[in-house]
């Protein structure tokens, strides 16, 4: 259906197509089939390795604040008891003794902000974030992807290591530099995006998508507890470290980045005869080409469009709050330590980061198998991704003190929250390839309003008492709502095929000989 809808458009059909590929490669099955190794050590998956450790970084990078405020501010709370804690505390987890009726709770820190200055400052991250990425998407059409990526990632890093010095200046220097921290994280998706639209054949959508931003995951993995263990040494007090820290590892990545990475097959100077070919001849030809022009009002108007913003509003929602909640909520109501809370806030994305690799792996093999169709795949992966997981957040509000329990519930729902990764996050690639840039752009506009929401949803529902199950009950049943009611639209009108207005061809695509 799809090839007779392009002949229709493009006014030739795919047996007039003229695509020269090098006289040792064409027609060879090296074009047609490419070994597992040479695909695993090709010059376009170690665009995925440095995009993997890329968005480690970003991800590291958001989520070591939400760490670091725990030791970076002082808690004075006087608790009011009776002669037995409430019904809706858990009395092993006070940090309270419970023969007293008032108590006085005391951690050491050093900067007094209260939680609505701690909200702004979890939040401050997606304040400019949305503002950003359309327009990075449009640039990366015409400029291309590379050195916006690169330089973005950079300079987030480099901001980041600034973050001690903003600090001791005030709580606002930290706001704004939280926002630009977020400007510069913004501009690196829909560039690496657009990157993939130029290197990443058909059926390695998943896979190679999956690798490359799973990197995100295991930065919510690594952070955690590498932030807490180094808050807790007495080196400038401890919670810079971790700034310090992400700072450098950037600059090195960049290195790195500059050195492997290039903008197509045709301008890397390392890469094989048979990869150019291979990646040619699976990149849809008459698709993979810059458009300049870019279709806004079919983009607005389009169903799958706003089913992929639905559904990437509803994964950031939960990534978000749970990111820079659940720091808080081991402390405050299952009483853990700054190390124990970073080793256990990074189990659940231990979990999510494993569980990408293999959904992807597998909606890659039914899909190029032609067992499923790559729509039902990318609905059938949401799915799980929103409706398991949320049936586990529902679980984790009603677990109660049984703070083993929660947790199991916790990582349990973050392991099929991972099967996002082959639904909606790898979908702007399915619907323009071309334009892969700009619907990530938009999708991630999306996410951005989640990301500045979920933390004010989060300090709304527990400022009453941060301590109290019932509060923290109310914001797992949301994060699972969140989730059913964007994935619920894209189920109904979410797409896996190729947009008719992303066919921007006009004449039979013609490869020179390489």
């Amino acid at each position: 259906m799809e090839s007779l809808i392009k002949e229709k458009l493009l006014g030739y059909s795919r047996e007039e197509e003229t695509v020269l590929l090098p006289r040792n490669a064409l027609f060879s099955e090296s074009v047609a089939v490419e070994s597992f190794w040479a695909k695993m050590t090709s010059t376009r998956f170690t665009m995925a390795y440095m995009g993997f450790l890329g968005f480690l970084l970003l991800y590291s990078i958001r989520i070591t604040m939400s760490v670091a405020l725990v030791s970076m501010v002082t808690s004075n709370e006087f608790t009011v008891l009776n002669d037995t804690v409430g019904y809706n505390h858990c009395p092993e987890n006070q940090k309270v003794p419970t023969n007293t009726s008032t108590a006085f709770r005391e951690n050491s820190g050093t900067f007094d902000w209260t939680t609505t200055e701690k909200a702004n400052i979890l939040s401050s991250y997606y304040y400019l974030r949305c503002f950003f990425l359309i327009p990075t998407g449009r640039l990366a059409v015409t400029q291309g992807g590379k050195h916006i990526c690169g330089f973005g990632i950079l300079l987030a890093g480099i901001l980041t290591s600034l973050t001690p010095l903003a600090a001791y200046c005030g709580v606002w220097y930290v706001v704004i530099g939280r926002m630009l921290v977020g400007v510069f994280d913004a501009v690196s998706y829909p560039a690496f995006f657009h990157l993939m639209g130029q290197w990443v054949p058909k059926y390695e959508r998943s896979s190679f998508s999956t690798l490359a931003f799973s990197g995100s995951h295991l930065g919510n993995v690594v952070a955690p507890p590498v932030a807490g263990y180094l808050c807790t040494l007495d080196l400038f007090r401890g919670w810079p470290l971790p700034f310090y820290l992400l700072g450098l590892c950037s600059v090195i990545w960049f290195a790195f980045w500059s050195y492997l990475v290039y903008e197509s097959p045709k301008e890397h100077p390392r890469i094989s005869f048979q990869e150019q070919a291979y990646i040619r001849a699976n990149l849809e030809p008459d698709l993979c080409g810059n458009s300049y022009v870019v279709p806004w009002s079919d983009i607005v108007k389009s169903k799958p469009v706003f089913a992929l913003a639905s559904a990437r509003f509803a994964d950031n929602f939960f990534s978000v709050g749970l990111t820079t909640s659940l720091s808080f909520f081991l402390t405050d109501v299952l009483n853990f330590e700054i190390t124990s809370n970073g080793v256990l806030s990074s189990l659940p994305w231990i979990a999510c980061f494993v569980s990408t690799l293999i959904f992807a792996c597998l909606s890659d093999a039914v899909a190029s198998r032609s067992l499923l169709s790559v729509t039902f795949v990318r609905k059938y992966c949401q799915a799980i991704s929103s409706v398991v997981s949320g049936v586990f957040l529902i679980g984790a509000a009603f677990a109660g003190c049984d703070a083993m329990l929660v947790i199991v519930l916790i990582i349990s729902a973050s392991f099929f929250f991972g099967a996002h990764y082959a639904g909606s996050l790898s979908n702007s690639l399915d619907l323009a390839p071309n334009y892969a840039g700009i619907l990530s752009a938009i999708g991630n506009t999306s996410a951005s309003a989640a990301g500045f929401i979920a933390p004010f949803v989060v300090d709304l529902l527990i400022r009453s008492d941060v301590h109290s199950n019932d509060t923290w009950r109310q914001v797992f049943i949301v994060f699972a709502v969140v989730g059913w009611i964007g994935s619920s639209l894209f189920l109904l009108f979410g797409s896996g095929e190729v947009q008719i207005w992303a066919i921007t061809s006009s004449t039979p695509p013609v490869y020179e000989n390489i």
